[in-house]
């Protein structure tokens, strides 16, 4: 069966975006303040997240001076006892009963179910922020081998490495790629999690992942174009 990406996520956008836009720690505060009695009893069952197809690790690893992503590692703000509710404060009030509002209004369950959408709204708001600092950073001849990959399926890493070639040669991008080499261009793309070479690939292939994939049709969905410097 053929899946339309683009509607899919229009589909999910319209009943997460009013959960969504409003910052992550405030939902879970607010989810927190509103169902606290229930999630207490759950919080010693919860050990990961999960996403992609494996564990979720919100902080990209770090990848070198030529391209250094400027997020920093996700957390959870300091909680000095969770078996009250939050501190009255005439910011966070407002937002944690607009959120609130936002989830009785779009997510029929109990507070399992509704701890379970605000968490997953937070990983989708997640991502896309990883998406989103990505694109700044990635070049756009990175972007192009992405989406080789994405109809290509599996390819020799050799060929990447005569592309990259003909890249940095090109005055145009000397200035870019000067003193970089090829296992910097690629590392990146590794390193953010968009590609992975293929395990006992004989010759060595690469591989796009599923948040490669994702991140692909995050750009066609906010329209951002593919040609970058680079």
């Amino acid at each position: 069966m053929s899946v339309d990406w683009p509607i899919v996520f229009q589909g999910v956008k319209t009943v997460l975006d009013p959960i969504s836009n409003a910052a992550w720690p405030i939902s879970i505060g607010a989810i927190a303040w509103a169902f606290r009695k229930p999630i207490t009893a759950m919080i010693g069952r919860v050990r990961q997240v999960s996403g992609f197809g494996g564990t979720a690790e919100f902080n990209p690893p770090e990848i070198g001076s030529q391209q250094s992503a400027d997020a920093t590692k996700a957390s959870l703000p300091a909680l000095t006892d969770t078996s009250i509710a939050p501190p009255s404060d005439p910011v966070y009030d407002a937002l944690d009963a607009q959120l609130k509002a936002n989830l009785d209004k779009h997510i029929q369950g109990g507070a399992e179910v509704k701890l379970a959408w605000a968490i997953r709204s937070r990983s989708i708001s997640e991502a896309n922020r990883m998406h989103e600092t990505n694109y700044r950073l990635l070049f756009g001849s990175q972007i192009a081998a992405l989406k080789s990959l994405n109809v290509t399926g599996p390819a020799p890493i050799s060929e990447f490495e005569k592309y990259y070639a003909t890249v940095a040669s090109n005055p145009a991008n000397e200035p870019i790629h000067k003193d970089r080499s090829f296992n910097q261009w690629a590392d990146f793309v590794v390193n953010i999690g968009y590609v992975v070479a293929v395990e006992g690939s004989n010759p060595a292939l690469a591989q796009i992942t599923p948040f490669g994939h994702q991140f692909l049709q995050w750009m066609t969905a906010n329209g951002v174009s593919e040609f970058k410097p680079g």
